[in-house]
Parts: structure tokens; sequence; C-alpha cells
């Protein structure tokens, strides 16, 4: 009936290499290739310098003839190379070389009536270059080949990344075709996609590739006995490719609606009649089960296993994301109940605690859908036997696994089926791989139960005795009792050791495919086994499965610390964009376009370690501030900002204590802020704002905050930090970072603490470097902050007068006439004056009738200040050059060191501008540079900006905000591989604005001319083909 692990099957394609070309035709082994001189066959020609592609025709005798003659007529040719492959998964780039990526052998997992699943067991990649590939090539190349050849499976005869029930329900509508099995494959569960765009872009057919998907695959035949018919028990797991990376590089939401380790788990059961039997004989058929598996659906975060998550974005901004995941689930599977596995343990409170405290607010503000939360630890105590917990925690989701159904074909050959299967449970543990592995794999059981129980015919299977008794464990090994049984004498049994030896076959078998199941994903995701496949094998928790278990995590830890890294970048490179260098492209890029203007308020202080926001009003105060009395909603006619930024420094006292324990700040002072925050944005600006992204790093703290009506419009968002203190190891002094888009604007937000002192300029302007240069350059987002639309870098800089000492190396003569300058320059506070500026004591641009500055503090800044005075630090000016920053006027006085409490300055040093904030050159116009001098709550004032910059977006603009329908996203399929192709590919005549921090400018664009690229290929000139796509590919982008 089957065969697993059987021996390789026939080669689909025969790959010449000669020295300009790659010809690729059906290999002759193949059932379908011709075998006659003079019969027509197909071919795909690609040139290797240009990567130009064209299929042809031509007889069978009059294709090999030219191979050769071409072969040979090439100066010092060799013979060409002929590569006997599988399938063709498609053409990668890497550092500026080419590869043509080749199955080139498999193994049968699953062969049932002709129909096979095969595992990719080599690849071979072959250079587009006639020269070896360079170090570097050769070393991503390596990691690629090596993650393709374990767990990669394809199949050529049916469309495996589809469950049997959509097959069987759209073979009704539109009958499948291996010659289109890309166009016609779930693109979730399609790993080779972007491999394939290059050459599909150009116009080549589908029928040359074919669809592989990550995952697992496995089949057992169960045996029959008397009147009890074989099964045939397949379990098939496809990972979805959307949201991918290695466990702590990929956790919980993205934008798009999708989690990390998405993995939909199709449990099969073939019954065949029994031959011979002319009684009830039992029709042939087919039983499915399906259930999901993925990361809790909100947006957080974990570095390593030794710290807690970090919840990148509350509830309210995680909306939108979390309803499009929502709407995924029910679009493909219909109605879907969420179990989360997390635990309530005070231990975990940190981690596990705080990812179910926000993962049961998301759901609070959700109508109609349920989640169920099972402490798994919590049921599964050791108290009773373990399968009798196990049975427990899946006896609460009895009423919905009966309710959703499943796929029951028995008997109804080409008809619709019996019963479809009309939900789904969707799983989550912290990694979803041991828990949610176990709880998936007991619900398998119980619904195989249900349905032997509910046909006579397999009650059989549910009896003991017969073939496929299970054998007892043997814990002894040849030449004594084995590390198990040694184990047991020394520690004993944590539960009775029958567990394996009471279960019936039937489930044996079952929990070993779901154990190897277990380990496939762990490995997939950790790259390690289960900590728990022993334990879901032997039936109990016993000495060996807990040794076992302590081994794997060590192995964990070990592959997240030294093996991770290089994972996690072949993936990125196997899954993201690949073009030929010199090809045709397909069509242009959708290029951004400024649909309005969008306003950033920014407020930087350096509260000294005080809690000034608890004092009645400074938050308030603060926001009219920076935005102006003309800007609030509240008290005027425009629209309060779009986004408010605060950037503190000092949050916290820079105690030796903190700056040793709190590397990530203090936490619950930085929720109190952001709580007042909110309360505060209503009565300030007549506005509410959700919460987008804080980042804190002991005393810094920058915390982005959206108006309401925008949170829609909010993606990619992302934080840093960037340690410079005590030689780069401490968070004394540094930045923490925000940044997010809006529509398709990038901003990014720093909030910087630089080295204190006189005559230390150069560290100041070395620390600086180090900010711009390391903010977002590794991690999720790799956009340097220069690269943004607008970047803001605010904060304590640190800043002071660069004076000349006196002959007689005295200073103080001068500081004190500075002070009075100083201070007559800060407005009087009038707590009952009409305007919001004169009551805050604002002063600076954007300050209605701001009072002037003195003379002399105006001398002082354009001649002494390190950041602006003609005698200020060299190195600063010129890096804020390279990275085309700016500051605006500065029309305030100094706002340090001020007495707290009280207008003045501290005579203990001398006045500087150390709070600053600098922006964008480009791309940004700045509408308020103020500072307050009624916020006396520290020894810094208050400095604020307001600016605005152009809100970019693709057509369509910001209203375009929910994903389409995984079945309406099956039509997108063909398009989005002809949207593949970078910046420089010339768009289509229109007249757009590209802004950036670099440039802003109305091009007019035009149609790029097609590329003059000419191959000789077996005695015919061909011109590249412009992109173009085939009949079924183009009525999809239409349908679209």
């Amino acid at each position: 009936m089957a065969s697993h692990r059987a021996s390789g099957p026939a080669p689909r394609w025969n790959v010449h290499a000669t020295k300009s070309l790659f010809i690729i035709e059906d290999h002759p082994a193949w059932p379908g290739a011709a075998r006659k001189a003079d019969e027509e066959v197909r071919f795909l020609g690609i040139h290797r310098e240009t990567g130009a592609a064209r299929e042809g025709v031509d007889t069978l005798d009059g294709l090999q003839k030219k191979i050769k003659g071409f072969s040979s007529s090439q100066q010092n040719a060799l013979k060409p190379v002929a590569h006997a492959c599988v399938a063709l998964l498609g053409a990668l780039t890497t550092h500026q070389e080419s590869f043509l990526v080749l199955a080139s052998e498999a193994s049968v997992v699953v062969d049932i009536e002709g129909q096979q699943i095969l595992e990719v067991t080599r690849c071979e990649m072959v250079p587009f270059a006639a020269t070896s590939p360079s170090g570097d090539a050769a070393s991503a190349i390596a990691d690629i080949k090596h993650l393709l050849e374990q767990h990669f499976y394809l199949s050529r005869e049916f469309d495996m990344t589809r469950r049997l029930q959509r097959r069987l329900l759209d073979r009704m509508e539109v009958p499948w075709s291996p010659e289109e099995s890309m166009l016609a494959a779930d693109e979730r569960f399609v790993w080779n996609r972007q491999l394939v765009a290059p050459l599909w872009c150009q116009g080549v057919s589908p029928r040359w590739f074919a669809p592989v998907t990550q995952g697992f695959v496995q089949a057992r035949e169960m045996p029959g006995r008397g009147r009890t018919p074989p099964l045939l028990v397949l379990l098939i797991a496809r990972r979805s490719c959307r949201r991918v990376g290695t466990r702590y590089n990929c956790r919980g939401l993205d934008d798009e609606g999708e989690v990390g380790n998405w993995v939909e788990t199709e449990q099969l059961v073939l019954v065949r009649g029994v031959v011979g039997q002319a009684t009830s004989p039992l029709e042939t058929g087919c039983l499915a089960f399906t259930q999901v598996r993925g990361s809790a659906p909100v947006f957080w975060e974990q570095p390593s296993a030794m710290s807690g998550i970090t919840v990148s974005r509350g509830p309210e901004l995680g909306a939108v994301a979390f309803e499009k995941h929502c709407r995924l689930v029910e679009a493909e599977y219909g109605e879907a109940v969420y179990v989360s596995l997390l635990s309530d343990k005070e231990s975990k409170r940190d981690t596990e605690g705080a990812l179910t405290v926000v993962l049961k607010e998301q759901f609070r503000m959700q109508e109609g859908l349920r989640l169920l939360h099972l402490d798994f630890h919590a049921r599964l105590t050791g108290e009773r036997s373990f399968e009798c917990e196990l049975n427990s925690l899946a006896e609460a989701l009895e009423t919905h696994v009966q309710r959703f159904g499943f796929l029951d074909t028995i008997g109804v050959a080409d008809q619709p089926p019996r019963t479809r299967q009309e939900g789904v449970v969707r799983t989550n543990c912290f990694d979803c791989l041991d828990r949610t592995n176990m709880l998936q794999c007991q619900l398998a059981w119980r619904w195989l139960q249900h349905c032997c129980s509910e046909r006579p015919a397999l009650r059989g299977h549910l009896e003991r005795g017969g073939s496929g008794t299970a054998a007892p464990r043997n814990t002894r090994g040849p030449d004594g009792p084995g590390l198990e049984g040694l184990l047991r004498n020394a520690l004993g049994d944590i539960l009775p050791a029958e567990g394996a030896a009471s279960r019936l076959p039937l489930q044996t078998l079952l929990s070993e495919m779901w154990a190897d199941l277990g380990d496939a994903l762990s490995f997939q995701y950790t790259g390690a086994a289960s900590t728990m496949g022993a334990a879901l094998r032997q039936g109990g928790q016993t000495a060996m499965t807990l040794f076992e278990k302590g081994w794997r995590s060590v192995n964990r830890a070990y592959c997240a610390k030294f093996e991770d890294g290089a994972r996690q970048a072949a993936l990125e490179l196997l899954l993201g964009r690949h073009k030929l260098l010199r090809a045709p492209t397909g069509p242009p890029e959708v290029r951004r376009a400024p649909c309005g203007q969008l306003s950033v308020a920014v407020i930087t202080w350096n509260i000294h370690g005080r809690a000034c926001w608890e004092s009645q009003g400074v938050l308030e105060s603060l926001l009219l501030g920076a935005c102006g009395s003309e800007s609030c909603g509240s008290n005027g006619n425009s629209r309060a900002p779009d986004v408010v930024v605060f950037c503190f420094q000092e949050f916290l006292e820079l105690s030796a204590a903190n700056v040793m324990m709190l590397g990530a700040g203090d936490e619950v002072r930085q929720a109190e802020f952001e709580a007042a925050a909110l309360r505060a944005f209503p009565k300030a600006l007549g506005e509410a704002y959700v919460k987008v992204r804080s980042v804190g790093m002991v005393g810094l703290y920058v915390g982005a905050f959206v108006v309401e009506r925008l949170r829609g419009s909010i993606s990619n968002v992302d934080g840093d930090r960037v340690r410079a203190g005590l030689y780069r190891q401490a968070g004394n002094k540094g930045a923490v970072a925000v940044r997010f888009e809006v529509a398709k604007t990038t901003i990014c937000i720093l909030s910087v603490h630089l080295e204190s002192g006189n005559a230390k300029s150069a560290e100041r302007a070395s620390q600086l470097q180090l900010v711009l240069e390391s903010c977002f350059a590794s991690g999720r987002v790799k956009m340097v902050p220069s690269k943004h639309d607008l970047l803001m870098v605010c904060g304590d800089f640190n800043f002071r007068l660069a004076l000349p000492k006196n002959n007689n190396d005295k200073q103080d003569d001068r500081d004190e006439p500075l002070r009075a300058a100083f201070g007559r320059s800060w407005p009087a506070v009038d707590a009952t004056a009409s305007g919001q500026d004169k009551k805050l004591g604002c002063v600076g641009e954007g300050v209605a009738r701001s009072l002037a500055q003195d003379p002399q503090a105006i001398e002082m800044l354009t001649k002494w200040d390190e950041l602006c005075g003609m005698h200020g630090c060299v190195h600063t000016k010129d890096l804020l050059r390279e990275e085309s920053l700016m500051e605006g006027p500065v029309l305030f006085p100094p706002t340090y060191r001020m007495f707290h409490g009280q207008p003045g300055y501290d005579s203990e040093r001398r006045p500087a501008w150390c709070d600053r904030v600098l922006h964008s050159k480009v791309g940004a116009v700045r509408r308020r540079y103020c500072a307050i001098g009624g916020l006396m709550q520290s020894d810094h004032r208050p400095v604020c900006a307001l600016l605005q910059t152009q809100l970019l977006a693709l057509p369509g603009g910001i209203a375009a905000l929910s994903k389409p329908s995984t079945a309406a996203r099956a039509a997108d399929v063909a398009r989005d591989l002809l949207s593949f192709g970078e910046a420089d590919a010339t768009p289509a005549p229109t007249t757009v604005v590209t802004t950036s921090n670099k440039t802003t400018a109305t091009q007019a664009a035009t149609t790029a001319p097609p590329i003059d690229i000419t191959m000789d290929l077996l005695g015919e000139t061909i011109e590249p083909q412009p992109a173009a796509t085939t009949a079924a590919a183009t009525a999809a982008a239409t349908a679209a």
C-alpha cells in the first residue's frame, strides 16, 4: 500500500552546463520524456553571463546535436556537464554572484498509488560564473545547502502545499495540472518562491519549477487482523515561510498578521476495504483532521533565554495586525478556537506571565473571539497518570473539536466529501514546540479514537492484542541495565512505568509519529530536538526522559548562542529577493508618493532622577510647550500633532547599582509615566493617543505615541539600545532609539546622553558617531538612522562653551556676567497671561513674541558652542554633515545648569546649551524649537521641537489597511512575483514625489529601454523577451 524511505525517484530534468549556457530538458528516464529522435522536446535556455532566459522547442535529435555543436564551437570549450536533478528550485544571488539551485537527489517518503512525496537529500548550487565562487559567497551557499537538505519536501504528482480538504474542493472548480503547480500552490508554504522569481518574471513557464515546503512528512502502516482492515497513517506538517526565523529572532506577530513558527499539521488516515470478504466490506476512503500552531499573536520579543520578554506594541496599537491574523485564520480554516498553554507560575512572571496578561487584554478588545487559557504545567502535575492528565487537558476542547468536525471521504469516490472540517484549534505555548505538540498529539488521538469507535469495521484497532501489540520498554543494555535502568534504580520513576505498555498499538504508533514531528519542528526552530519527545514516546516522565530533557535544553542554549546567527542569515537569504544581475527584472517597483503632511512633536528633558511628571500639570505643560497653543486641538483650530515623542535622560538616579542592574531601565517607572502621558494627551491636545514603542536603558528613555486616528497606519516598529559608557559596557551613556513607519514614511528618534565634563568634545563626538552607526544596524529592521525619511536626535549632548582659559588660568571672573546675561534672556513666567507660551515661559523659534536674546548670549553661542560655534568641535560638525543632520536656530538661553525649583543659574557650573534637538536636513520643515523656562523641576530645562514632513504612501494611500483573505491572495501570486525588482528598475511614465533624508524632487519617469542582450543558443540569435508571464499568471494578476 505504501512505501517509506523507498529507493530514489526518477530524475525529472537534465541540466546541461556549457561555457555560456544552461540548457534544461526532460531527463531521459522521465516517463513523459521523448524517446524517438524526431519527437519534439521543450527546453529552457539560461545565459550564464546575463541571466536572460528563453524557452524553445526542437526535436530530440536536433537538440542533442546542437548542444554538442554549440559546445565544440566555443574556444577552449570543455565537454558539457550534465546535471540530473529531481527538481529545479530556482536561481539565487548572493554577494553579487548567482547560482542555479537544483534538488539533485531525493528520497521517497510516501508512495500512494504512484503519488509520491519526496524529501530533498542533496542540493547542487551551480554557479553562473565560470570561476569559482568567492569566499563569502561559498560560505553563504554552504549554509543554504545545509538548510535545504533537511526537512524540505516536494511532490511532482499532487499539490502537497494544500491540505486534502482544499485540494478536493478546489479540484471541483479548477482541475489541477502539474504543469502549473507553482501557480496553484499555497504561497504560505512555498519556500522557493523568491528563487523562482528571477526566471518567472522573464516569462518562463511554471512547468519548470516545483514548489518546495519545509516541514515534516511521515507515513506508518497499522496492520489489520481478521475483519479489521489495515490503516495507512500519514502525518504532514507545513511550516509557513511568511514570518520565518530562529527561536529568539522570530517571535509573535508582524504587521501583516503573520506569526512566528506557524505550522499547519494534517493528520490523515487512509482506509481500504478488506480484500476477499463478501460481507460488508469497508469502502475505501480517507479521514483527515487539521490543527495549527503559531506564536502568541501579539507584538513581543525576547533577546535570550536569560531575559524577560518585551511587549513591543500594546494591545491598542497591535489591534489592527491582530485583526488581520484572525481574519487570515478564519478565511482559511473557518471558525477558530485559540488555546494558550502558557504558565502562570510566579517564576515565569516576567516571561510567560507577562505574555499571558497582554494576550488576554488583546482578546478582550475583540468581539466574537474566545481564548482558552490552559496552564499546561499546572494541569500535568504528576498526581495522576500521564495519560489521564493529558486527557483532562484535551477534554476542555472536546466540544469545539466535535463542532468543527473533520474531513470524511470514505465511500464517496469522486463525489463531494461526506463531512468537512469547519473550524480549527489554534494552539500556542511559549515556543509552540513541546507543550503544543503534546496537546495536538492528544487531540489527534482522541479524534482517531472517535473515528474508529463510530465505524464497526475499525473498532478492532481499539482492542488489545494481535499483530500490532507494542513491545514493552527494554531498559537493559547488552551488558547490563543500561543508562535508563541505572537512573531509574538511582532516582526512581517520576510517573508509573506502565504508561507505554498500557497504550493501544495504534496510540503507540501515533505517539511515535508526533514525537518525530516534534523533534523535526524543534530542530527547524531551535537547532535541537524536542525536550518532550521521549516523554511522548514512552507515555510519561521517567528519570531517563528528564535527563534527556535537560540535555536537549542545554543543546538548545548552545545553538541559540553559537549557531542561530548563521541559520537566521541563511533563512533570510533563501527567502529574500533575488535577481540575476543583468537580466530583465520585470515590471518596475511601485514607488511611494505624498498623500499629506505628518507633524511630529518631540520633547527632551534631563529630569535628574526625579519623577517630574508626577507634579500637577507638568505633562500638560510639556505638551502645550512643545506643540504651541495654535497647534493644539483643545485650544485652537488646528489638529494636534500626529506623533509625540518623549526623550528623557537621567530617568532614574545614575547610581552604581542602577547602572549595573537596570540595563533595560526601570520598567515599572516607565509604565507609570506612560499611563500618566496617555491621561494627559486628551486634556492638553484634545485627542487620544496610543503608545507605539518605548525603550529604556538605565537612565535613558524614549517613548513614541501616535494619535488614535493613525494607529492603523503604524508598521515596522522596532527599538534599539547602544551602550557607550565604561568602554561600551554600561548604559549610563549612549542612546535608546525607536523607529517605525506611518503609512510608508520611515521615522527614527534617538534619545542620547553623552559624556559630561569640559574638554571632552572628542569623546562626545566619538560616542555620537558610535550611536549613529550602531542603531538598527542589525536585528529585524536593518536600517541605520540616516536612511530614514525623518531622523531626530534629541537629548543631553553635554555640549559646553569651549572658552579659552585666561592667562591667569581663572575663568570664574567671566562666568558671573554670563549667568546674568543668560538669566535676562529667560522670560518671566506669568500664570495670568492670556497665551500659553507666556504662562509656561517658552522662548525660542516659533514662540509668539519670544523674548529677544541678550547680545552676549548670542556671541557666546556663535563663537564658543561646541556644536555650532565657530570654535566648536570639528569632529562633531563633520559627523553631522556626513549624516545630513542639522539644528534649528538656538533662540533660547542655555538650559543647564539651572536651579531646581527656581529661576537662575547654579554658580557651580558654567551655563551651557546641553539639551538639543537635531533633525534631518532634507524632508523636514521645522515649526517650533524652544525651551520651556517655567518647568523648574530639574537642573535642566526641557527643550521641544515641532516638525512637519511629507506623509508617503503607496498608491491607494493609507486607507487600504486590511490584508485580503488567503483565498484572494492566491490570485496575487503571479503579480507579486512580477513586482520583484529593486529601486533601479525604471518606473512606467508617471510623475511622483520621492522624499528621503537626502533628496526631495519631482521626477518624470520613463520606461527603460529593453536590455540589449543577445545570446547564441543552439545556432539561433535570441533577443531577451520583455518581462511577462504565462497566460495563467496574467489571468491571476488581472483578476487580482
